[in-house]
């Protein structure tokens, strides 16, 4: 059994407002080339954030996303997955992999 990870799709621009010089979590994106320009803040940043470093499973976003929030990963879970649904259905992540 192959292990479904998740990733930011290719064709999403995004820029971390801390990391471009402003203040605050969070993070700027667009679909590319002419989807609507988008902000998330708070748990929705965090989730992002955490998506674009690990490229990777449920468990390693719900853990890096822990880290950067400090709730329990067991608590944050099931907002995880349900934000990740809502990246894929609206093709600003994808999915890879089979359960």
């Amino acid at each position: 059994m192959t292990e479904v990870t998740f990733a930011v799709a290719r064709d999403v621009a995004w820029v971390d407002a801390e990391a471009a010089g402003g203040t605050g979590a969070h993070v700027f994106l667009a679909k590319l080339p002419d989807g609507p320009p988008r902000v998330l803040s708070g748990p929705a940043w965090a989730i992002w954030m955490a998506l674009a470093e690990t490229a990777g499973s449920v468990d390693q976003i719900v853990t890096v996303t822990s880290e950067l929030t400090g709730q329990d990963p067991e608590g944050i879970r099931s907002d995880i997955e349900s934000f990740l649904a809502r990246l894929l259905t609206e093709g600003l992540a994808v999915r890879s992999g089979r359960p």
